[in-house]
């Protein structure tokens, strides 16, 4: 005979499991305009977000997932114990603000309430690893997302049939159904540089330096004399790289002078996977939490603001 068993999660659950939704689940903030009491069945599409463009000053707000624990910071979350003994995450050291123009006003709606939703990709085929801070691609599309979460539901990646869901954030452009996907500046090929260094050794491990990429992994694999780098392997492509000589390098292990220049010859087109949105344009909004007003707030003048303290907590109970 079954019988149901409660389970109590200790403060220190509480705090690892919202470290683990804030770090992968990068939040966007939205107002919405349309009176609703948030339930279990409360969805995305129940919401009538504030409209945005066409002259309007109203915009989405992706939060961070950058955490700290030892004082409030400016675009962090700052994760701590609450006085009620809550895990609970204050993001920012000041209240998010939503400034309106004219053409807000002209709208003549109310805000109802503030809403938390994250982007998350459904894909399949997947044939290599994607890994977090890879920075994707739709190869038809151009769409791109930062991925902050992985997760496999079906098949494997070493079978080419992965399928599951990335967790993405600053997101740009609409992914489409069934593109492949790619990453980013990810490095195919490189060269030593003129320079090749001293004191390295083989099996070594480096990174390249270059303005906006990051995430490369290198390998020293032929060493001459003095330890002077002469052949070297990619073993994360990295993301957001472009063709470019004589690039700094700095050892990661090793005993290396971090001398050592690199030439990047070729970017990789390699597909990883294929989106698969079950036939509906871009990634899905997963709509994390709502904060219904007790009263609407009528946007009646320009320069008017909408405040909010985000705070988010997690509490178990029976």
């Amino acid at each position: 005979m079954a019988t149901n068993v409660n389970i109590y999660v200790p403060n220190q659950g509480e705090k690892e499991a919202l470290r683990a939704i804030l770090k992968t689940k990068a939040l966007v903030m939205f107002l919405y305009k349309n009176a609703v009491i948030g339930e279990g069945a409360t969805l995305f599409e129940s919401l009538t977000e504030w409209p945005a463009d066409g002259g309007r000053a109203y915009a989405r707000k992706e939060l961070s997932i950058d955490l700290v624990e030892d004082a409030v910071a400016a675009a962090k979350w700052f994760l701590t114990t609450n006085s009620l003994g809550r895990a609970e995450g204050q993001y920012n050291n000041a209240v998010l603000s939503w400034a309106f123009n004219a053409v807000d006003v002209a709208d003549g709606a109310s805000v109802c309430g503030v809403g938390a939703f994250s982007w998350m990709l459904p894909f399949d085929g997947g044939a290599i690893e994607i890994k977090v801070g890879d920075k994707i691609k739709g190869a038809t599309s151009g769409a791109t997302g930062i991925v902050t979460g992985v997760c496999v539901t079906s098949g494997a990646w070493g079978a080419g049939t992965a399928a599951g869901v990335l967790d993405i954030m600053t997101k740009t452009g609409t992914f489409q159904d069934g593109e492949n996907i790619t990453i980013v500046g990810a490095i195919a090929t490189v060269d030593v540089g003129a320079a090749p260094g001293t004191g390295y050794a083989v099996g070594d491990i480096f990174g390249i330096t270059q303005a906006g990429a990051a995430g490369a992994k290198l390998v020293v694999a032929i060493i001459g004399g003095g330890g002077a780098v002469t052949g070297v392997v990619v073993v994360n492509g990295g993301h957001d790289f472009t063709v470019a000589n004589a690039l700094p390098t700095m050892k990661l292990t090793g005993g290396g002078d971090n001398a050592l220049t690199i030439n990047i010859s070729t970017l990789a087109a390699t597909v990883y996977a294929v989106t698969n949105t079950a036939g509906t344009a871009d990634a899905h909004k997963r709509l994390m939490a709502i904060w219904p007003f007790s009263t609407p707030l009528a946007i009646a003048s320009d320069g008017q603001a909408a405040t909010w303290d985000m705070k988010m907590a997690l509490a178990t109970g029976t």
